[in-house]
């Protein structure tokens, strides 16, 4: 197995194969999808930012991170998987 490093995300969470030679990954901090070409080692610009696909639904910020924990591709459908923690204190 041939082991790659990509550079462009600090805390990715999860990624989905987009086809042969892109996927996307879901930064968890950050409320942003990144497209990666896998022959490449930095992430295609921009970052799609969750809180402009979801105007004033999602909201950017210290605290406020939709917790993104991984994706699953079916068909030409993709799915993310968050966890909401409504019980959370701000700080």
């Amino acid at each position: 197995m041939d082991i790659k490093t990509y550079k462009g995300r600090s805390n990715v969470s999860g990624a989905i194969a987009l086809n042969d030679r892109y996927f996307i990954v879901a930064d968890d901090e950050d409320n942003e999808l990144s497209v990666f070409d896998k022959h490449a080692e930095k992430t295609l610009k921009p970052a799609i930012a969750l809180s402009e696909v979801f105007d004033g639904e999602i909201k950017d910020g210290k605290h406020q991170e939709i917790d993104l924990e991984g994706g699953a591709r079916i068909e030409d459908v993709y799915f993310w998987i968050v966890v909401v923690n409504f019980f959370r204190t701000p700080k």
